[in-house]
């Protein structure tokens, strides 16, 4: 649906009248022709400002003008309304002068990348622009497929990046507003790294860093469902979650390909960051490795105060079955939101091969073992508070047998995606003396999860 154009935000197009040029444009005259922004369309003259000034006459200078006029009237055929800039100065930052100026909400470029077996260089533009832009940059390699979303009404084939990172709750807003355009057929794809994640879930022995591991993918599958199912406010999508060895941008944009899809979408990194950043960026690896279209998408230059109050759906309480850390428990219910989840954990101290695969969540084969967590189990149910159910909050009871508690309560808060959680301390030189021994000091340092302490009564 067409927007009122007094309500819409424009869009700015970098040409140099190329091929990839071309593409860009066409692709950019066709959402502001669906969006009933207006384009500016911007042509960066190789000239000083200077030149321009003493020289109005200058050959480059007219051959700018002819050109731009042929191509805005070439655009306006798509039904955008095109206004033309003919600016002195480097590319990238005449467009991203022009685009402040208007209030642009997306910059359109060309940009060459990997094709078949060829390795092309990304031209500067687009990764420059998209380097320091504080809008969206769309690096265009063709429109035929962005012309066949609008005017043929077939589903745009879009690839999504997601990790845990602010960049890419940004990256799916961005997305769900350009579904508004149109059909859009969404793939969220999650890289991760097999080392990182065996070892962060409590999955350990010889596992495959090739094959996506069943218990990871559903784990990880889960918390992204929890994270941008909402954003995308009920969108149909899909999840790919898999094994990568190399550069993630790298792995994205491969996955792009075999995924035959119009649109890869990455987020990038807060523009405060250090330049360098920009070197090693997922968002500058998918731009040079990617075959398809490309949006990077920033995060705000200024983001917005929150004031909410924050909703702990999953809270962790871990306790030795001491006094203290038995405080921790009713901590863990009064935190927890309303038809919540509280999650009662214990640690059995036990030892596993290195070499066997072995899951936190999955008991040992001992019957000594097997018994004492029965018996975990049942203290940990008898130390629900009498008044828990007046929250409507669940409980779910997990005895882990690990060699290491304090990362094996890190890694339960992990797989069970826990937004707090609960331990006991005497509070005495802070948490290194607790009654928990070096457990709950190695919990602080270990999770990056927000933790709750239940600190002894003074006698």
């Amino acid at each position: 649906m067409k927007r009122p154009k007094e309500d819409s935000i424009s869009i700015v197009c970098g040409t140099d009248f190329s091929e990839m040029a071309g593409h860009a444009a066409t692709v950019a005259a066709t959402l502001a022709a669906a969006t009933g922004a207006p384009l500016h369309l911007v042509h960066a003259l190789d000239l000083w400002p200077e030149e321009v000034r003493e020289q109005p006459g200058h050959p480059l200078l007219l051959w700018g003008e002819s050109r731009l006029a042929r191509e805005a009237a070439r655009l306006r055929l798509l039904g955008a309304e095109v206004m033309v800039h003919l600016v002195p100065g480097a590319a990238e930052d005449v467009l991203r002068s022009r685009a402040h100026e208007v209030g642009a909400s997306l910059i359109v470029v060309g940009a060459l990348g990997h094709r078949g077996e060829t390795p092309r260089k990304l031209g500067s533009r687009a990764d420059r622009t998209a380097q320091h832009s504080q809008v969206p940059v769309l690096a265009v390699r063709d429109s035929a497929p962005f012309l066949t979303w609008q005017k043929e009404k077939r589903p745009l084939r879009v690839v999504l990046g997601v990790d845990a990172s602010a960049s890419a709750e940004h990256a799916a807003r961005w997305l769900d507003t350009m579904c508004h355009l149109g059909a859009c057929d969404i793939v969220l794809a999650h890289l991760y790294w097999p080392p990182e994640a065996f070892h962060r879930l409590g999955l350990s022995g010889l596992r495959s860093f090739v094959e996506p591991d069943a218990e990871i993918v559903k784990t990880l599958e889960s918390q992204l469902e929890q994270r941008f199912d909402s954003l995308l406010h009920g969108r149909t999508h899909s999840y790919r979650v898999e094994p990568h060895l190399g550069r993630v941008g790298d792995g994205l944009a491969l996955l792009a390909a075999e995924a035959r899809a119009d649109l890869l979408v990455v987020g990038c990194h807060d523009q405060s960051a250090l330049a360098r950043l920009w070197e090693g960026s997922v968002s500058r690896q998918a731009l040079r490795a990617s075959s398809v279209a490309v949006a990077c998408i920033p995060a705000p230059a200024r983001a917005p105060a929150k004031h909410e109050t924050p909703r702990f759906r999953h809270v962790l309480a871990a306790t030795d079955f001491s006094e203290l850390g038995n405080d921790a428990i009713p901590l863990a219910y009064s935190a927890v939101a309303p038809g919540g989840t509280v999650h009662l954990v214990h640690v059995l101290k036990a030892q596993h091969g290195r070499l066997d695969p072995y899951d936190i969540f999955t008991p040992l084969p001992d019957p000594t073992l097997s018994e004492a967590a029965n018996a975990a189990g049942a203290r940990l149910r008898e130390l629900v508070p009498g008044d828990a159910s007046a929250k409507s909050a669940s409980t779910q009871v997990h005895v882990v047998e690990a060699a290491e508690p304090a990362l094996a309560i890190c890694q339960a808060a992990e797989r069970l995606d826990a937004d707090l959680l609960c331990l006991g301390t005497h509070g005495r030189g802070g948490v290194a003396r607790t009654v928990l021994g070096s457990v709950a000091k190695g919990v602080v340092d270990g999770t990056r999860r927000p933790l709750l302490l239940a600190r002894a009564k003074k006698a």
